[in-house]
Parts: C-alpha cells; sequence; structure tokens
C-alpha cells in the first residue's frame, strides 16, 4: 500500500523508473521484490548461533520502506517543482456543457426565405419572399397553370442529401418542383386553363450594393422534361437588364446524391443598381411548353472581400459557394450562437429519474419497496488535462493551465437563478424559507488520471469518489472569479472535502435532489466553486 500511495501521489509507476535517483537506486530494479522476501530462518538460527543474522534473514521490510522514502525524497532533487494552489469558478453552463441559445444572426444569404422558395410575399408587411410574375390575365383574372410550386419529400430523389443546412427548422423545405405551365405536363393551349407566356417568372426582389455576388443554386432535370436546371435562375437589374442569366455556363459541381447537381455564377452589380430580381424563369425556346425542373438551396452572396477583379481568382470556377445557408422572412438565421442567459437549453441537458434509498445507501440493490424513493436531476460532463490546454473546456474559468499533476481541493455548488427556491410549493413554506440552499451531489467516475513530470498520462487505480447530498448555494446570485468577500462569507459553510487529493481528471456527474421548493424550470447555470493544486516545473 506504501508504493502504491507513492504511485498515486507522483503519478508514475515504479516499474518503469529505469534510472538511478539521487539517493535510491532505479526502482524498477527492487520494486517487485517485496513478495520475494523470506523472512527469518528461526530454525537456521537456533542451529548455528554463531551466524550472522544476515545470514538466516531476508531484507527487512523496513529498508523496503526506506527506499520509498527515498524515491520520494529523490523525486523533488531530480524533478524540482513547487507547490501551487488555485481557485476555479466554473460554470456548467458556459465552461463545462457551453450550450448557447437560438438567436437570429446575420446570414451570407441574402435572400428571404431561402429554403422555401414557396412562401410568397406578405402584402401587408412587405416582407421580401417570392411572387409570381408575367402570367397571362385575362378578364382582370389570372389565368391558372402559370407557375406553382411542389416540395419534394426525402423520398424525392433523397432531397435532403445534397444541401447541409445550418438550420434543422429548414430540412423539409429544402428542394421544389418548379412547374411552368401545366403540373400534369399537358400543352398549354388558348383556351384560358394556362396562363404560361414566354415573361413568367417566380421571383424575389433583393436590395444590394454595387460590388461582386455570387449566385448559386442546386438542380436537377424533373422527370419527363427537358428544362435545364442551370438556366432556370439567374438576376436581372432593376432595370429588368439579365446580370446573371442563360448568356453564359454556370459553374457547376456533379455527382452529388440523386443526380443533383450545384450550379453558380459570380457577376458584378455596377454603380446605380439599388436592388437585383433573382428569378426562375422557363426556357423560352420551348414556348408555352409545360415545363418542370426540380431547385433548392438558393443562396445570393456579396463575394466582394473574397474574390477580387484583374486577377485569375476572378473565374468562378475557382470559387465554389460554401454551405448552403438558410434564411428567415427578416433574412437572418437562427443559430446557437447566442448567450443561453435563461437556461433554456442548458436545463435540456439534465434529466429526470429516481432511485431508492436503501439500508447501504443510494443506488444500492434493496427491493422494491424496501427503501423510500428520492427523485433528481442528473448531468454529466468530462475533464481532462488534454481538453482543459486545447481550450475545449474551462476556456473561461481562470485554470492554471501549463501545469502537471492537478488535484482536486475542497469543493462547493452554487445554483444560480431567479427563484429557484419556489417555498409556495412546498409542503411547509415556513420552514423552506429558512434554507438558501438545495441539495446536491457529485460522482467522480474513472478512469482517473494526472499528467506526470514526463508529460505521460498515468491512470490512477482509484475507487469512484462521491459528494452525498451536500448543500449548494442557492441565493440567487453568481459567484464571481476572484471570490469577492460576501462569496466567501457566503461559501465558507458550503466546502466539502470528500473529494480532496483525487486527480482532476475523470466524469462527473451532478445531481440536483428534486426536494419540495426546488424550481428546476428557474435554473439558470450551476456553478462549482473549485480549490485545487498542482505542481509546476522549477526547470
Amino acid at each position: 500500500m506504501a508504493k502504491r500511495a507513492v504511485e498515486q501521489r507522483l503519478g508514475v509507476r515504479l516499474a518503469t523508473m529505469t534510472h538511478d535517483m539521487a539517493l535510491v537506486e532505479a526502482p524498477n530494479r527492487w520494486e517487485a521484490r517485496l513478495c520475494e522476501l523470506e523472512g527469518i530462518d528461526y530454525e537456521r538460527l537456533r542451529d548455528e548461533t554463531e551466524l550472522p543474522v544476515s545470514a538466516v534473514a531476508d531484507e527487512f521490510i523496513g529498508d523496503y520502506l526506506t527506499r520509498l522514502e527515498r524515491v520520494v525524497e529523490s523525486y523533488q532533487i531530480d524533478h524540482p517543482f513547487s507547490d501551487g494552489e488555485d481557485t476555479a469558478v466554473i460554470s456548467l453552463r458556459d465552461d463545462l456543457h457551453q450550450t448557447r441559445a437560438w438567436c437570429e444572426t446575420p446570414n451570407a444569404n441574402l435572400l428571404a426565405h431561402a429554403a422555401e422558395l414557396d412562401a410568397l410575399v406578405n402584402s401587408h408587411t412587405g416582407e421580401f419572399a417570392w411572387e409570381p410574375s408575367g402570367c397571362r390575365v385575362t378578364s382582370g383574372e389570372t389565368e391558372p397553370n402559370c407557375v406553382s410550386l411542389a416540395r419534394l419529400s426525402p423520398g424525392d430523389r433523397t432531397v435532403i442529401a445534397p444541401f447541409t443546412v445550418v438550420h434543422p427548422e429548414y430540412s423539409d423545405n429544402l428542394a421544389y418542383r418548379v412547374f411552368f405551365g401545366h403540373p400534369s405536363g399537358d400543352t398549354c393551349g388558348a383556351t384560358g386553363d394556362c396562363g404560361l407566356t414566354s415573361a413568367t417568372r417566380w421571383f424575389q426582389r433583393v436590395p444590394v450594393a454595387p460590388g461582386r455576388y455570387r449566385l448559386s443554386w442546386y438542380g436537377a432535370t424533373a422527370t419527363g422534361s427537358t428544362l435545364d436546371p442551370a438556366g432556370v435562375v439567374r438576376a436581372v437589374d432593376d432595370a429588368g437588364t439579365v446580370i446573371a442569366g442563360t448568356t453564359a455556363p454556370a459553374s457547376s459541381t456533379t455527382g452529388l446524391t440523386g443526380n443533383w447537381t450545384r450550379y453558380w455564377r459570380v457577376f458584378d452589380v455596377p454603380e446605380g443598381v439599388d436592388a437585383l430580381e433573382v428569378e426562375l424563369v422557363p426556357d423560352v425556346a420551348m414556348g408555352v411548353a409545360s415545363q418542370a425542373v426540380d431547385i433548392g438551396g438558393v443562396m445570393l452572396e456579396n463575394v466582394s472581400a473574397e474574390v477580387f477583379s484583374g486577377t485569375m481568382m476572378y473565374a468562378a470556377a475557382n470559387h465554389p459557394p460554401g454551405i448552403f445557408q438558410a434564411t428567415n422572412g427578416a433574412g437572418t438565421r437562427m443559430t446557437p450562437s447566442c448567450e443561453d442567459t435563461a437556461g433554456t437549453e442548458f436545463r435540456r441537458r439534465w434529466t429526470r429519474n429516481c432511485v431508492r434509498l436503501c439500508a447501504d445507501g443510494f443506488g444500492a440493490d434493496c427491493s422494491e419497496g424496501g427503501g423510500e424513493e428520492y427523485c433528481y436531476w442528473e448531468t454529466s460532463f468530462g475533464l481532462t488535462q488534454r481538453d482543459i490546454e486545447r481550450g475545449r473546456v474551462l476556456s473561461s474559468a481562470g485554470f492554471a493551465r501549463g501545469n502537471y499533476n492537478y488535484r482536486l481541493g475542497t469543493v462547493a455548488a452554487n445554483i444560480v437563478g431567479t427563484g429557484v427556491r419556489d417555498c409556495e410549493r412546498s409542503r411547509s413554506p415556513s420552514a423552506c424559507y429558512t434554507g438558501g440552499y438545495l441539495q446536491y451531489s457529485i460522482e467522480h467516475l474513472g478512469p482517473h488520471t494526472v499528467r506526470n513530470v514526463r508529460g505521460e498520462d498515468y491512470v490512477s487505480e482509484l475507487f469512484n469518489g462521491r459528494v452525498e447530498h451536500a448543500r449548494a448555494l442557492a441565493s440567487e446570485r453568481y459567484v464571481s472569479n476572484p471570490l469577492s468577500s460576501s462569496d466567501r462569507t457566503l461559501l465558507s459553510d458550503y466546502y466539502r472535502r470528500e473529494l480532496v487529493g483525487r486527480p482532476l481528471d475523470g466524469t462527473y456527474v451532478v445531481r440536483i435532489w428534486d426536494t419540495p421548493g426546488l424550481a428546476f424550470d428557474r435554473i439558470e447555470d450551476v456553478q462549482l466553486v473549485v480549490n485545487y493544486s498542482y505542481w509546476t516545473r522549477l526547470h
């Protein structure tokens, strides 16, 4: 046990220490000999009384322990270090789970409802969207079968496969079959049942500034139609002049799932042009014959900062579009990029379960009805020195990076939120109001590793650690780092020592017990105030 304790403390197996140390020979030569010692041969000692003790006795156990002591003393000579201590205030929401709230953010795609080609302009709000134009009108009424759209289902060409969508809400609105004329494919005649004309289009008006733009879309030839998807999408200026259209072939990427092809054009918008109209148009060479094409993922981007004029970089083929970005009616997109101040996404990382309290503790095996049932909210997270050093976790917790042999000290918890204790829900509100705390537990699971002086990760063969039913501060405030005097006072009675000396690395399971007065839906964050120690190399 003494040997194992030394290995745990230094973070290294003695069997791997092959060099002589300052005060003791290489540990790998003797660390495994303990079980080979035979003790004193008393019978031989009785028969041969003149023999020295060394002749009838193997090595004394105390000599083995002395060697272990010298390993510890030599370690500081051979690998000079100093002890360090620090305090980290860790947010489960921001530092560990790193949850972000959904919010509207700027979008590279200038089109509104870019994934919803059937979203029509709202005449009341003037919101930008799509609308038809150029349909034949008879007696003040637009004739039917001019231009229409039908959403393709995932089974049609495996629609979703070609599109990488930023926001999953649009996953069902990615691609459409666009019909010009009769959806059935019947020829348009002069009978008043087909409003298709040579001027028919499905378009959206987009305000723009002078610069260089890229128009891109996914297209595929519809079954039973010869309409080329490469020429269906174009851009015209506010004077009706085609800026990006069928006059020049579009660059493309082929070989996508379901025979989809991605097309794009790079073009300039000159001074004096305030808006573009992005259009879906039929092939006028086909006259008023009914036509169909599969279109999706239309995107208009300002690439002035990306594609420069006067160089070979101007070639559109050198600048394919990036990930298609779906948009809403405001031309923005919803992304998980804002601070989760209300804790809405954070609370999704917790699950509710129940456990029985048996005679030998929580989670033990006792028959149903053999113990009282207690319920809790639970979440977990992993913590490794490697992730800390790479900035994946604890990026804002003020952690002392660049050291080694990190060990846990005392731990306290602070539950943040307004009204997380709702004593009106308690059976005894008066008694509930006297406590400014909630109860929590922490379990520290393996593998438990520590980084040693050689930069190696040593797996510490420890049992799991546990803090059971501790009190967490619930005073509706955030704890700052460094701790203010008031924070120190409030937390002084809440530090727990059950995890002291354990490696920092491991998997942590945190439970908040569903005790009377808990309003879990108001929890915004959980902070862990962790005092920890480490070793700092001196050379």
